[in-house]
């Protein structure tokens, strides 16, 4: 191996937002969360993934998950659960054999920041919603 240079290009990676580090969860739960955050920005891509109020999800079954973190369903489940108590997601069920539809929430704290942006917003010009990119920069900037 190799030592990284400055001029070393870095594989594609995830970002970690730092306010999980505060959270009490598990591993698993924050990892599930990172990687729901990576899914998001294909959901944001995809107009399929937007529900009728502009809220964008993510479709992403229980066995893929597992399969991801390398857990058994019964941790992803509890894990996403976990999640969803702490606020962080909300999960919408779809119907039988379909994957429930994971929203994710503001990170705690930073729902002031949305709100207020949300206000300096015009209602008359919603391609004009600045809302996810305050979330996401907020983050950014938390990590």
């Amino acid at each position: 191996m190799t030592r990284m240079k400055k001029n070393t290009r870095i594989t594609r990676y995830m970002a970690y937002p730092k306010f999980l580090l505060e959270m009490e969860l598990s591993d698993t739960a924050k990892l599930i969360y990172v990687l729901l955050l990576d899914r998001i920005q294909l959901s944001k891509k995809n107009p399929g993934w937007v529900d009728a109020y502009g809220n964008v999800f993510v479709n992403y079954t229980i066995e893929s998950l597992a399969q991801d973190v390398r857990r058994c369903p019964m941790t992803v489940k509890t894990a996403l659960r976990d999640l969803e108590q702490a606020g962080l997601i909300d999960r919408v069920h779809q119907g039988l054999g379909r994957p429930n539809r994971i929203y994710i929430n503001c990170p705690p704290g930073r729902q002031e920041a949305v709100r207020q942006e949300d206000r300096k917003v015009s209602a008359n010009k919603p391609e004009n919603n600045k809302t996810d990119s305050v979330i996401y920069d907020d983050m950014e900037e938390s990590l």
